[in-house]
């Protein structure tokens, strides 16, 4: 890039110095900003714009056609109008006015005027019907009240043939929708987002209602009151958004005096986004731990169990064994008591080689308490502060890589849109990304956790809970002998069963040990035989994780939805 200048030898002339020596003057220079420019600035945000909007149609044409889930591409949706928000923000930040979409629309218009001339195609690029509708609609809008768009603009048709239409009636059908690129897609399948939330409210309500039957008396030390105190807001909430027209009341009056009758649920109907967000909300929300998978796997390993419980397979592969187990799945008799009891809240310290006997009563517990499934998951790291808080998205790097990682290997029901391993090496390297490559990994990153969201913890609870008190009837016996009358006290103890057995059977192993005899606990035998006969039913190994993917493929059964 230099092979054109001329490079002058320097002199020995002491003047060069003396002229080098003196300050130069500073002349000031201003960067003239032409119309041209800001025409650039404003296009390339124009573009944008447009291609996140062909970027979701294609996420709402996947979710039609069973590509994809309602909440992956609700959630894509809301951070693409974030996105898009923050852009904004960004351009008027470097050309004061353009915020208000008016001028903007207009100084774009007036620029191709002056060379050329307009074109309804490039209007309808710039969004400038849209912004005619938006402020059409902001006409009807009054502070305080919901306006009765039914009544006012008329009924939606899907199936009118848009094509057919004047602009002028385009116009006027695109106002009495809501998210209009969307119903674009979906047409006769708009209000399937609708049905697909409110089947999911309906098994909220009717898990916790059932949980909450089920657990009086019987809940582990755990969870504290006020977490009940959540699930019963979240059972109250699923019921009022779901099950209950809650805008009903807002129109019953002006309804009754135009002598009309609405749509049940016309606001949510039209919203499918919000559907998906609203189903979002209420899974990430039922979460339990899990003991009995310490007596699942010292059976497999120590009592020859061949059943598999297809549900707590899934449970440990998702959370790790590290997680569920406190280190990897124990194989010996002492190490199933250790595992078992850390689980429960004790301290390590209760397993120090000087450490004094006293019995129970001596047990340390831990500073942390009782150790349940960690419920937090990439996604849930990155949205819960948006969607149960009404904060910011957590989209930092960190967090989208492990959205990545975690959708690469996880078990889904639709195929990546992308290429994902190639995604992540291009985050590693990269240090901006493109808003298409941002939501091309919160899409996939909500996907590859569909099972995980839709999975049913609070009914593999109430199961393992009937497991464990036909468990305890059966080992009852003796279980006193060992441990004497009072070693349950009430049924909220079911659990520590598991942790007798554990003693009993660490007791059995340390005398065969010493006797040289090879066999294995009597009692851990008869728990195998029990838990074999609880998995042979489909129901009790299988049934929350057959009910997830049920769930999830609701929307995946055919060519679209509706098949």
């Amino acid at each position: 890039m230099f092979t054109a200048l001329n490079v002058e030898e320097s002199t020995s002339d002491n003047s060069v110095l003396a002229t080098s020596s003196k300050k130069p003057t500073e002349d000031q220079y201003e960067v003239e900003v032409s119309d041209a420019d800001d025409f650039f600035a404003m296009m390339s945000f124009v573009k944008d714009m447009n291609d996140i909007r062909d970027h979701l149609r294609g996420v709402w044409s996947d979710y039609q056609c069973g590509k994809l889930d309602l909440m992956s591409a609700a959630i894509t949706t809301d951070t693409a109008f974030n996105m898009m928000k923050r852009h904004s923000y960004e351009l008027d930040e470097a050309y004061p006015g353009s915020r208000h979409y008016l001028k903007f629309v207009d100084f774009l218009v007036d620029y191709m005027d002056n060379r050329g001339g307009s074109t309804d195609e490039f209007e309808e690029w710039i969004c400038s019907p849209t912004f005619e509708m938006l402020l059409l609609f902001a006409e009807r809008l009054v502070p305080n009240k919901v306006p009765a768009l039914e009544l006012r603009q008329g009924s939606y048709d899907p199936q009118q043939d848009r094509t057919l239409m004047s602009r002028d009636q385009q116009k006027l059908e695109d106002l009495r929708m809501v998210f209009i690129d969307i119903h674009h897609v979906l047409w006769d399948d708009s209000t399937h987002p609708f049905e697909q939330m409110q089947a999911t409210g309906k098994i909220v309500v009717d898990t916790l209602d059932s949980y909450f039957a089920f657990s009086r008396g019987r809940s582990v030390d755990v969870w504290t009151p006020e977490h009940d105190e959540l699930l019963q807001h979240l059972r109250t909430f699923a019921d009022a958004w779901t099950q209950k027209d809650n805008m009903a009341p807002l129109f019953r009056s002006e309804y009754e005096k135009m002598g009309v009758s609405r749509t049940p649920y016309l606001f949510l109907k039209r919203h499918p986004v919000l559907c998906g967000l609203l189903i979002y909300r209420m899974n990430t929300q039922l979460q339990e731990p899990i003991y009995p998978a310490h007596l699942y796997n010292a059976a497999r390993h120590s009592a020859s169990l061949e059943s598999d419980w297809k549900d707590m397979d899934y449970i440990i592969s998702l959370h790790s064994p590290q997680r569920i187990f406190v280190g990897a799945p124990p194989t010996e008799a002492i190490e199933y008591l250790k595992r078992f009891v850390l689980a429960l809240g004790a301290s390590a310290t209760n397993f120090a080689r000087n450490r004094r006997t006293g019995g129970r009563s001596l047990i340390v517990e831990s500073k942390k308490g009782p150790r349940g499934l960690k419920t937090t998951t990439p996604v849930k790291d990155v949205f819960h502060d948006r969607y149960m808080l009404g904060e910011t998205a957590k989209l930092s790097t960190a967090n989208l890589i492990a959205m990545l990682s975690v959708a690469a290997k996880a078990e889904r029901t639709s195929n990546p849109s992308t290429d994902l391993q190639s995604l992540a090496r291009e985050l590693v390297t990269q240090k901006q990304y493109s808003p298409l490559q941002l939501l091309d990994i919160v899409r996939e990153g909500v996907a590859g956790e569909e099972l995980h969201l839709n999975f049913d913890y609070f009914g593999l609870h109430q199961r393992s809970w009937k497991m464990l008190r036909t468990l305890q009837a059966h080992l009852h016996a003796d279980l006193v002998k060992y441990f004497g009358e009072t070693y349950m006290e009430e049924e909220s103890q079911l659990p520590y069963v598991i942790g007798y057995l554990f003693e009993v059977v660490w007791g059995s192993d340390r005398i065969m040990e010493a006797l040289r005899i090879e066999g294995g606990s009597r009692m851990l035998h008869t728990a195998a035989e029990i838990l074999d006969r609880f998995l042979r039913d489909e129901e009790n190994s299988a049934k929350s994780i057959t009910a997830a993917k049920t769930s999830s493929n609701a929307v995946m059964t055919g060519a679209s939805i509706s098949a």
